[in-house]
């Protein structure tokens, strides 16, 4: 049976409120929270999210929607012109059991359990330290329905064979020359987890380049579980940046392209980016009649390309389509920032603009078989007959296969807060090693540009102080401010002082 509750801060609410430091919840309230959280996933209804058709930013931005940085961004400029965006939750995928059943990187996030399946109490405690307040910092568009947060690691587990098939794909038309990739991009622009980006280890010894096409094919896999998510999901998978657009292009667009039929089609109106917004006012700004009118005609060019037809005749329909709808809508918009509802609001206007590309496809079939489908040679897994009839009302005609957000000169850091970059050998165009990688000697180990997503946060200096200190009186090891008998005593397997 489905849950009642509307999404993960609903969960969060009911169990351990927002009002309480994290730092003062003894760890069986965190434990008992966690139980909640993964029976709330396992009934987690999708359909809702299905008939949604959200759009999924790839490349950190949905997989960490509460660490987006709302101020002048792409993505919150997108988010206006888009009914929904989907999200992976981090929440529900932190207490997943199914994030152990696939390889994870040492430096990743961890999750609610150690490799000995002791529970994770400190990191756990430190993980919701940095989430919980982010979350709710999204509750106005969650609340509003705009974004949808939905637990990821149990449907991709069970669409894993799809990810191996498209991560092949992917690799294959785009991937297979190392020395080119690596210099056309940096390490640091390789995703290959939710909070990891490079920092790829080289031990010298002549396998260099056996190394880097390891590291390549972990980005395309990567890259292929968020695709597959999004269009297990119905949705459309988004670029944000130059290495997921590359592989749009020359690595899914040239798959898609040899077995449905497919468009590319350039929408030339730029559309403007905004400054002093955030989620409470993209929430209200999402019910104004303008936005809600350009978001409903930009959904009527999508559904009315002609696939079929010549790129001549496809070009020729969305130059009329923007003459008569766009750039009127567009050029509204940005007035209103000097004298209507987005001024008052004090939301400002940046003086640059990004551009959208949208593969189209009007190969749509029907049924629970998904352009992903179409694409892998079988249907993509799905979580019932509630899912397969959200697909089938879908609407009929043109499909957005992905879409690309250009020219827009945002870099990762400027998107997504909270990054930091660890220490690395500074890169030297001149050496003929991947990614620039300095000359050593075949024992020493060096590392590549990269970031990580802050996803902890240390306990305060003043924990655990006060009072007798001995045996079960000892401070919590999980870095509460509660002494062990009060925080985690009561946890099965937990490591007492």
């Amino acid at each position: 049976m489905a849950n009642t509750m509307v999404h993960i801060g609903t969960v969060v609410e009911n169990s351990l409120g927002w009002s309480r430091s994290i730092w003062d919840i003894p760890g069986k309230e965190i434990w008992e929270f966690g139980d909640r959280v993964r029976e709330w996933a396992a009934a987690f209804d999708y359909a809702d999210v299905i008939r949604s058709q959200a759009t999924y930013y790839g490349g950190w931005p949905s997989a960490n929607l509460a660490t987006v940085g709302w101020e002048g961004g792409v993505v919150s400029s997108a988010l206006l012109f888009e009914d929904h965006i989907l999200g992976k939750d981090s929440i529900s995928d932190w207490f997943s059991d199914e994030q152990y059943q696939r390889e994870k990187l040492l430096v990743a996030r961890m999750g609610w359990r150690r490799d000995d399946n002791r529970p994770a109490l400190s990191e756990t405690r430190a993980f919701l330290a940095v989430q919980l307040p982010r979350l709710r910092r999204l509750l106005p568009l969650l609340d509003a329905g705009v974004i949808k947060l939905a637990p990821s690691e149990k449907l991709l587990w069970q669409s894993r064979d799809d990810v191996k098939r498209v991560a092949k794909l992917v690799s294959g038309a785009a991937l297979t020359n190392a020395q080119e990739i690596t210099k056309k991009f940096g390490a640091q622009e390789l995703p290959i987890d939710d909070d990891v980006r490079g920092l790829f280890q080289f031990a010298g010894g002549g396998n260099d380049w056996d190394m880097a096409r390891l590291y390549l094919n972990r980005a395309a896999t990567h890259f292929a579980r968020e695709y597959v998510l999004a269009s297990s999901l119905n949705g459309v998978y988004s670029s944000v940046f130059d290495f997921e657009e590359y592989l749009l292009r020359y690595g899914l667009g040239a798959s898609v392209a040899s077995q449905i039929p497919v468009v590319e089609a350039l929408l030339s109106s730029r559309m403007p980016m905004f400054s002093n917004v955030n989620p409470k006012l993209l929430a209200r700004i999402h019910g104004s009649d303008d936005f809600e009118e350009f978001r409903a005609d930009l959904a009527k060019i999508y559904v009315g390309i002609p696939t079929r037809a010549s790129k001549a005749e496809v070009q020729a329909y969305i130059d009329d389509r923007e003459k008569t709808l766009l750039r009127p809508i567009v050029k509204r918009a940005v007035q209103d920032v000097d004298r209507g509802f987005l001024g008052k609001l004090g939301v400002g206007l940046k003086p640059t603009m990004w551009g959208l590309i949208g593969g189209i496809t009007g190969a749509l079939v029907s049924g629970s078989v998904t352009t992903l489908g179409a694409l892998a040679g079988a249907a993509v897994p799905l979580l019932g007959t509630a899912i397969d009839s959200a697909i089938k009302e879908r609407p009929q005609g043109s499909r957005r296969v992905w879409m690309r957000l250009v020219q827009h000169s945002r870099s990762v850091e400027q998107e997504i807060l909270y990054t930091s970059q660890p220490p690395s050998d500074p890169p030297d165009d001149t050496t003929g090693r991947p990614w620039g990688l300095p000359l050593a000697s075949p024992l020493s180990l060096q590392v590549t540009p990269g970031l990580l997503l802050m996803w902890r946060e240390q306990p305060s200096t003043g924990a655990n102080a006060g009072g007798y200190s001995g045996g079960a009186y000892a401070p919590c090891p999980c870095g509460s401010t509660l002494k062990y008998k009060f925080c985690c005593s009561r946890v099965p397997g937990a490591t007492a002082p």
